[in-house]
């Protein structure tokens, strides 16, 4: 062989040599930015991890670690669409790896988000050898918070619209309709993560049950921005509750006596028929019935609206439960 191709062989073949070296020295240094990561994490500093994980992607695009644990990062945030795009990464960087926790993340990921990402992904298809496997194979177990699964249903949503409710009780003292479209709109804002939109008109379907009128919800869906529409049929009864009670009198010895006496009292009662509806579409999510009551003092000269607001208010720790995405902790796994 000529000394002039000898050489250039040779040159080659130490190129060669130099960029495997290099090539294992990023790869080291990525899973390294991956275990910091995770100590910060383990710390509380996510923040940090986040930067850490995403320096490892950057360094080492290859391996499968950084893609996981962002991806648990975003599901422990809610940010579900994020999670589930990282998942897909770290299982097709996790294939041939021996990372079986990628794997398991992966499968709880479905269970609790209804996510086909890892379908039809054998765990044979992980195999690697022991000496691969010893390199980087550790990991942490942490503890996030998940929708369960009737709260799935609700993790999405971000803009809600309350109302136009359909009203049973014409002959109420008050509004009924606009004073609760007003009254849930303000408090739901106050004890949820939603933001309140609105649109103008009301419920114009023609059908025998408005409710059931997906293409209307749909309409009014797409015109108020909505993605989660709160509405359904609501009532106010206003009774006469006057009767005899028992009450405790302290006298200025402090003796307590018993007395009975009779009490002219008004009782407002209070139900509503709800529905959640995608405002995409308008179909239904969820449905059920909430009823309070309050009673009031006849000669106290309260006004109606406020009676009406205060009944209202017995009723939103359901509501707010009802339409509360329910959550339970799950673990999932970091790795580095």
């Amino acid at each position: 062989m000529p000394l002039r191709s000898a050489i250039a062989v040779f040159v080659v073949m130490m190129s060669l040599v130099v960029s495997a070296a290099a090539l294992a020295q990023d790869t080291d240094e990525a899973y390294d930015q991956c275990e910091d990561g995770v100590r910060a994490a383990d710390a509380g500093r996510w923040q940090e991890a986040e930067f850490r994980w995403l320096k490892s992607i950057a360094i080492d695009p290859a391996i499968s670690c950084g893609y996981n644990n962002l991806a648990v990062m975003f599901e422990r945030d809610g940010d579900y669409d994020d999670a589930d795009e990282y998942y897909r990464r770290a299982l097709q960087h996790a294939i041939g790896t021996g990372r079986t926790d990628v794997l398991g993340n992966l499968k709880k990921f479905q269970d609790a988000r209804i996510s086909e990402v890892v379908e039809g992904v054998p765990e044979s298809e992980f195999s690697v050898s022991r000496d691969e496997r010893e390199r980087h194979n550790r990991a942490m177990s942490v503890t996030i918070s998940v929708p369960d699964g009737e709260g799935r249903d609700l993790a999405d949503f971000e803009r809600i619209l309350v109302g136009p409710f359909i009203v049973t009780t014409p002959d109420a003292p008050v509004p009924v309709g606009p004073r609760a479209v007003a009254y849930f709109r303000r408090r739901i804002v106050q004890r949820s993560f939603l933001q309140a939109v609105d649109v103008p008109g009301g419920i114009t379907s023609t059908t025998a049950d408005p409710l059931k009128d997906t293409e209307m919800w749909r309409q009014i869906g797409e015109e108020s921005g909505a993605d989660l529409i709160f509405t359904g049929r609501i009532g106010l009864e206003s009774t006469s509750a006057s009767r005899l009670v028992s009450e405790n009198i302290r006298a200025p010895n402090g003796e307590v006596t018993e007395v009975t006496r009779f009490r002219n009292l008004v009782k407002y009662d209070v139900s509503l028929r709800f529905v959640l509806l995608r405002g995409d579409d308008g179909s239904m999510i969820k449905e059920g019935d909430l009823q309070s009551s309050r009673e009031f003092a006849a000669g106290d000269d309260i006004p109606a609206d406020d009676m009406y607001v205060e009944t209202l208010e017995e009723l939103l720790p359901q509501l707010l439960d009802a339409i509360t995405p329910k959550r339970v902790e799950q673990k999932r796994v970091l790795i580095f």
